[in-house]
């Protein structure tokens, strides 16, 4: 029987299409930063509303990247790879001893990272250090909610990769938290220390995310609790706006293009909340 089919399907890169930066992501931030109210009476608030996004962003390529390879197919050609010279055993080592089997898969370890991941991975899990290593940079600089934000970003994407088992769909709660929620937190927190508006605009704007991100039939749930919550804050002015956007999404069909009703509600919220 030929093996070529099992090589062919070995080959393919095991990464998924959304690899890359959301563009919702540098908005939320706006957002949040928008919601504190002292935006423009803030000191260089225009560098630091700029360092904020550029964070934001190094988070969406981070998560991109670690959620977006399919992790389980990939190692399932580690687990049946046999190829390689076995590296220089140490000295004394006995054949068929631990010694011995290590120093082969060590060898394997080697021909399959160099003919099977740095070819197809390679340029990701570059970029994905790179914006590590910038994620930690900016972080420090910018105080320590943002290296706290920043380590939960991280390590909502590695637990997402893990609850998925690597298959490239990570759960919609924790795509939508990544995506806008820590952003929104990181805007605000760079003028002002989170409050309950903070908090409720971040799960509103994931909940909503959700919303949108699954499709199901009655749709825009999101919105409506989003709405109800905003009303029992005591906040009219944000629940009659949510309001409003619920009713034309929901009475005029207007069900496309649901990222951008996404980006108008959490603005909404944004501005007039509290």
């Amino acid at each position: 029987m030929s093996s070529r089919p099992l090589e062919d399907e070995r080959a393919q890169p095991h990464i998924g299409a959304s690899i890359g930066i959301s563009w919702l992501t540098p908005l939320m931030v706006i957002a949040g930063a928008w919601a504190t109210r002292d935006l423009w009476r803030q000191p260089d608030w225009l560098l630091w509303l700029a360092l904020a996004v550029l964070l934001a962003a190094m988070w969406s390529l981070v998560w991109s990247i670690i959620t977006g390879v399919r992790w389980a197919a990939l190692l399932s050609g580690w687990r049946a790879w046999s190829q390689g010279a076995p590296l220089p055993a140490l000295p004394y080592t006995q054949p068929g001893s631990d010694a011995a089997y290590l120093a082969l898969r060590l060898g394997h370890l080697r021909s399959w990272l160099s003919n099977d991941v740095w070819p197809y991975y390679g340029s990701a899990l570059l970029f994905c250090a790179l914006a590590v290593i910038i994620t930690a940079a900016l972080a420090v600089v910018m105080g320590t909610a943002a290296v706290l934000l920043s380590l939960a970003s991280v390590g909502l994407a590695q637990i997402a990769a893990l609850a998925c088992q690597g298959n490239g769909k990570p759960n919609a709660f924790m795509t939508g938290a990544a995506t806008v929620g820590l952003p929104v937190l990181l805007g605000y927190a760079t003028f002002q220390g989170p409050t309950l508006q903070a908090w409720v605009l971040s799960l509103a704007s994931t909940v909503i995310f959700v919303d949108v991100h699954n499709k199901l039939p009655g749709r825009d749930l999101g919105l409506a609790a989003a709405a109800l919550t905003a009303a029992i804050l005591r906040w009219p002015a944000s629940a009659f706006a949510l309001t409003i956007i619920w009713a034309a999404r929901s009475t005029l069909k207007l069900g496309g293009r649901g990222y951008l009703w996404l980006a108008l509600a959490v603005f909404c919220l944004a501005i007039t909340a509290g």
